[in-house]
């Protein structure tokens, strides 16, 4: 809660509500002081860390490269953090600070400073989808392959399901006119002398 005692403020004096009592209070405040609405992506990336760890699906790499998943995950943050502070300017959540935190107000006026608001947009994404791609070890590659293919297998299926509705309706038609035509015969005209 806002009103528990944290990092940035001294709260009401009432009893903390934080589920993790005074620390999760300390480290929920210290959290959205830095790192603003990117804060909320912690618990994400602890869970998939732990999964990584308990399935034994993290690589062992050796040297430098260990290294380059948690320079990517950093990167990201720091991005996504810099990119609320740019763009989200009107958070309907109560935090300490701004939308971007501390790092995120630091590095956007800094980052504005010197490429100007589009150039600064433009590098945090390059800098967010290189961070993720050394993170999660995406290949963007394949990812366009999985996307390509399912949107022509998606348009096949609504191309064939758009022919079955088409011959039930024309078929209907011809139903119902053969069906009025042998409701109307023709009257057998006498012949009159």
């Amino acid at each position: 809660s806002h009103e528990d005692a944290g990092w940035s403020h001294s709260g009401t004096g009432m009893a903390i509500s934080n589920a993790g009592g005074m620390v999760g209070a300390w480290l929920a405040d210290f959290s959205f002081s830095f790192f603003g609405v990117v804060a909320f992506s912690f618990p994400v990336i602890i869970f998939w860390q732990g999964y990584l760890f308990f399935t034994h699906k993290i690589a062992d790499v050796a040297g430098f490269f260990k290294y380059m998943r948690w320079l990517g995950l950093v990167a990201m943050i720091m991005s996504a953090s810099t990119f609320c502070f740019l763009h989200i300017l009107r958070c309907q959540i109560e935090l300490p600070r701004n939308s971007g935190g501390i790092i995120g107000q630091e590095l956007g006026e800094a980052s504005v400073i010197t490429f100007g608001n589009s150039g600064a947009t433009l590098l945090l994404i390059a800098v967010f989808f290189s961070g993720l791609t050394l993170y999660t070890h995406i290949s963007w590659v394949t990812m366009m392959e999985i996307v390509g293919r399912n949107s022509l297998v998606f348009s096949a299926y609504c191309y064939r399901q758009i022919v079955l509705l088409w011959d039930k309706l024309t078929t209907r038609k011809e139903d119902a006119y053969h069906l009025n035509q042998t409701d109307v015969e023709p009257e057998e005209v006498s012949d009159v002398k």
